[in-house]
């Protein structure tokens, strides 16, 4: 599945063609360049941690654009009309049928839980009102505040929550491989305790070698959490789970 959505994001990465799209899809294409470029024109250059921020931001805001493709592209009333059904396992034209929803329901998914993690990181960079900006639910919102016929409101949409429980609605976000997605919100939440449970979950699965970002990440947590004598027991042990080059036997 993540094949899938890295060739749609290829094509995101590169420019659009704008010919043939009219009226009010063109309108709001427009509206949301224009927002993403406010957003990316508001951050400074001048630095290299400046310059590392402006990529980590402008990569962000494609791989949403990438995965809002491939959720765009899937009639989810069909696939929950479907899954909310058994089908029979001797029909092999059910079993077609079966395999093609499965399909659609995982890219669903990754691309759910990519746009989510991206979310996550423009947050993290810029915070909520810049996550509202760069995305097109944000800049209808905008427009809706700018309508004087539309009651005013200071309340943006908190769009990484949507996501989340529209990823919620297709698979099991405590799996290992929607967990990190998981452990973001959680802390989000401030839920420190169950971010960092969620998280321990994630790095003793079995058969699964933990990777160094969710020990950086229960690091973090650790610290922010206010656990400073465990933070230095885990810093000594990252050195020993990740040295810094290969044991010589």
């Amino acid at each position: 599945m993540w094949v899938i959505f890295l060739k749609v994001l290829d094509r995101a990465l590169g420019f659009g063609n704008m010919q043939g799209y009219k009226g009010t899809l063109l309108g709001t294409l427009t509206r949301v360049r224009d927002a993403k470029i406010k957003v990316l024109a508001s951050l400074k250059q001048g630095t290299a941690e400046e310059c590392l921020e402006w990529k980590k931001l402008s990569s962000s805001l494609k791989i949403i654009d990438a995965a809002d493709e491939v959720i765009d592209s899937v009639d989810t009333d069909e696939l929950a009309k479907y899954f909310s059904f058994k089908s029979d396992p001797e029909d092999e034209g059910a079993e077609k049928v079966k395999k093609k929803m499965e399909t659609a329901r995982d890219q669903l998914a990754e691309a759910l839980y990519q746009k989510g993690l991206a979310m996550a990181e423009i947050e993290s960079l810029k915070g909520e009102e810049a996550l509202a900006l760069a995305s097109t639910e944000g800049a209808n919102v905008l427009d809706r505040t700018n309508d004087k016929s539309v009651p005013e409101s200071n309340t943006l949409p908190d769009l990484f929550e949507e996501n989340f429980k529209e990823l919620k609605k297709w698979v099991d976000v405590k799996s290992s491989k929607y967990a990190t997605l998981l452990v973001i919100r959680e802390r989000r939440c401030g839920r420190l305790g169950t971010a960092l449970k969620a998280l321990n979950d994630m790095i003793q699965v079995d058969g699964e070698a933990p990777k160094k970002k969710l020990y950086e990440l229960k690091l973090s947590l650790l610290d922010q959490i206010g656990w400073g004598h465990l933070v230095s027991y885990e810093r000594q042990w990252m050195h020993v789970r990740f040295p810094a080059s290969p044991p010589l036997f």
